[in-house]
């Protein structure tokens, strides 16, 4: 199945894995363990912890929802 890694954790990231969740498979990585952890139990995906986000660079889709002053995946 298609895998998309949604990065963030705020509202926008949550609307994403509302509409990518019913076609693909959704992991989700951010730095707030907390929600992040939240999220992935209400909405049943699975979650890569930001401390492995280096591991991003072998994922064919991530969609970036926080802002960032430098790239922050090349």
């Amino acid at each position: 199945a298609l895998h998309v890694v949604i990065v963030g954790s705020g509202m926008l990231a949550e609307d994403l894995i509302n509409q990518l969740k019913k076609k693909v498979r959704v992991s989700l990585c951010a730095r707030n363990s907390e929600r992040v952890n939240d999220l992935a139990s209400l909405h049943k995906i699975s979650v890569i912890p930001w401390e492995n986000r280096h591991e991003l660079a072998n994922e064919s889709y991530i969609a970036n929802t926080i802002g960032a002053n430098q790239v922050l995946f090349d």
